[in-house]
């Protein structure tokens, strides 16, 4: 595992394919690394309720996980928030990273230009 802060978390709800909000000792939205699903919005909705599905079905509500949020090796985590979640990566008790699970089935991939080359083609018009 890379450097950084990891500790155990609860899952509370799945927001999209790419996005959780799990419990630490507050509440807090972990964008997963390495993760870019179709977004629950607009005209990729129909693929990213499919991410959404799988990663609810997978790992309910309430499932116990562990969080991992990288850092710089100076500690440093405040460029890991973006929109007000934290980017960082879910694993579940087995060890198993969710982000790999969604790639593996097609349901999200690595990088946004791996998305977009994707929904193009499947034909399906990608948001930029």
């Amino acid at each position: 595992m890379q450097t950084g802060f990891t500790t155990k978390c609860k899952l509370i709800r799945w927001l999209d394919g790419d996005t959780a909000e799990v419990e630490i000792t507050r509440k807090v939205r972990v964008r997963l690394l390495d993760c870019w699903a179709p977004e629950t919005k607009g005209v990729e909705k129909p693929l990213g309720l499919k991410a959404k599905e799988f990663v609810q079905e997978e790992y309910p509500e309430g499932t116990i996980l562990y969080l991992h949020i990288p850092t710089e090796d100076s500690g440093e985590v405040s460029d890991l928030f973006t929109f007000g979640r934290v980017l960082g990566k879910l694993y579940d008790m087995d060890g198993n990273i969710i982000a790999e699970e969604l790639r593996e089935r097609k349901l999200a991939f690595a990088t946004k230009e791996e998305l977009h080359e994707f929904l193009e083609s499947i034909h399906f018009p990608a948001t930029h």
